[in-house]
């Protein structure tokens, strides 16, 4: 009887998870309308040290550093560790545009079924990094001139939790709906 044995010799590093560093929760809900067309926070760690930036404009905003797109688009960046990606909140791991994520908001979705979409809705949850991101859009007050659809003004709430069980470097979901970046394509047949 002959006895082969395998032999693999993989690093530590590979067999564990990714440890990132703990934040501190917090939560937040503001009004956004024509006069304030902008929110900005940044996420804490434990040390008290700024590890991350959501920063959420409208298409207007000029910024040579990213693209931003949407009636209302947030963004997250690492302050300490970005990768590859132009934005952490990306719906797939081979990003080519900056606009290819979850954190963009159209009005157009809201007179529809589509804000009820479980992952491209009014509510969008993300995790990763040992965190869990909410953000969401409500009380939205809607402008529908000659099909023109517009944001007047919303709420917008904000929250994260320290997750150290969530290790992924982004929150890959299923690539979007084909209505998700076609706001006018969105009705309430097909949401």
């Amino acid at each position: 009887m002959i006895k082969v044995f395998i032999v693999l010799a993989l690093s530590s590093q590979s067999l564990m998870a990714h440890e990132w560093p703990s934040i501190i929760d917090a939560s937040e809900t503001v009004r956004i309308d024509d006069k304030k067309t902008e929110y900005s926070v940044k996420i804490f760690g434990t040390n008290g040290e700024a590890l991350y930036s959501l920063d959420c404009h409208d298409f207007n905003y000029e910024n040579d550093d990213y693209n931003y797109s949407g009636d209302f688009e947030c963004r997250l960046s690492s302050k300490y560790n970005q990768g590859v990606y132009s934005n952490l909140l990306v719906y797939g791991e081979s990003q080519t545009a900056d606009w290819e994520n979850r954190g963009v908001f159209y009005a157009a979705h809201f007179v529809t079924k589509c804000a009820e979409d479980k992952n491209w809705g009014r509510n969008r949850r993300f995790k990763l990094r040992g965190m869990t991101l909410s953000i969401s859009v409500s009380n939205e007050n809607i402008k529908n001139e000659n099909g023109i659809v517009e944001f007047n003004a919303f709420t917008f709430s904000f929250s994260v939790k320290n997750s150290p069980m969530v290790t992924d470097f982004i929150s890959v979901r299923d690539d979007p709906p084909e209505w998700f970046h076609k706001p006018n394509m969105c009705t309430n047949s097909n949401s």
